[in-house]
């Protein structure tokens, strides 16, 4: 299996006056947030409750009320059937993106994982580091948890789990395995790093409404995947392209404007980093507050697909707009 790389980013262009649609998303994307060091007994005692024996779910003593996934959500079950019906297809995308990964001849023996499983609740409450992949689970609030441990006979190896997480704190567990190839574990620590032990406390960007599992961010994201060629860039590769999204924003080579069918107003910003015969676009969408004058980022993604690039080619020119060029010529 081919080792994942981090693309090189392409030289800046030069630079030009941003867009009011640039400048608008610039602050709005700025904004932070803090993330907790320490759980409290309470989550602590939450957590112990969320680790599963040996498939993602709960403790049977959990059982005999609601089991609370997330109120604010409404991601409350009657049962463990429930539970698990309502989060079956996220755990058979997860653990179909394992197998994937997984390699035999340079990790441990899958029969073998019963023996570290007693790491979860020590990796739950006490992380080395947590990272956010917002494409993983479009729309579910999915945390990667990671932590290194030793082993008497086999050295340094990591344990990782795949968490959902409300209010800071994991409640239900998707996947979670021990292992000792670096290949595997770089798959997991993709991202955010959304916490750290090493440093403490962190400060990290929001990140955009997708993550936040914003309704449209969603369902404009679920049906770009439907779009794309079979050929183009996968998306547990789109993390490795996040260095391209504030230029991409900020120095956008097109930018449009287009009202759906809701009255929702979308922004496409779109630059090329193409060079030669290698065909690379990066896309950020955004929805416009007319209120606020502002833009909020649902979501972005790189492409090598033209006729993709093409579908998000239509309505307002801004760029033309700004420039004075007739847009008569637009999708």
């Amino acid at each position: 299996m081919a080792k994942s790389k981090t693309k090189k980013k392409a030289s800046k262009s030069k630079s030009k006056p941003k867009s009011k649609a640039a400048e608008s998303l610039s602050r709005k994307k700025n904004v932070k947030k803090k993330v907790k060091k320490k759980l409290s007994d309470q989550e602590q005692s939450k957590i112990k409750k969320a680790v599963k024996k040996k498939t993602p779910g709960l403790e049977e003593d959990m059982f005999d009320s609601d089991i609370v996934i997330d109120e604010e959500r409404g991601l409350v079950f009657g049962s463990e059937d429930e539970l698990y019906n309502f989060f079956r297809p996220q755990i058979d995308q997860l653990e179909v993106e394992y197998e994937k990964f997984y390699r035999p001849n340079k990790d441990f023996n899958q029969k073998d994982y019963e023996e570290y499983e007693e790491q979860l609740l020590e990796l739950l409450q006490e992380p080395d580091q947590i990272y956010e992949d917002e494409y993983r689970l479009p729309g579910v609030p999915v945390k990667q948890y990671v932590k290194e441990f030793e082993h008497p006979e086999l050295g340094v190896y990591h344990y990782v789990a795949l968490v959902y997480l409300a209010v800071d704190t994991p409640t239900f567990v998707f996947l979670h395995f021990p292992t000792r190839d670096p290949q595997l574990l770089n798959n997991y620590t993709k991202g955010q790093l959304f916490y750290d032990k090493e440093k403490g406390e962190l400060e990290i960007e929001e990140v955009d409404a997708l993550t936040e599992g914003d309704e449209l961010a969603v369902g404009l994201f679920k049906a770009m995947q439907t779009l794309r060629s079979d050929n183009d860039i996968p998306t547990h590769e789109f993390q490795d392209y996040m260095d391209y999204r504030s230029e991409a924003i900020e120095e956008a080579d097109e930018i449009w404007r287009t009202t759906d069918y809701s009255g929702n107003v979308l922004v496409n910003f779109i630059k090329d980093y193409s060079e030669a015969e290698a065909i690379l676009y990066y896309i950020s969408v955004a929805v416009e507050d007319a209120q606020s004058d502002s833009h909020y980022l649902l979501f972005s993604f790189p492409t090598r697909d033209s006729s993709l690039v093409d579908r998000y080619r239509h309505g307002e020119n801004l760029q033309a707009e700004e420039s004075g060029i007739d847009d008569d010529d637009s999708h």
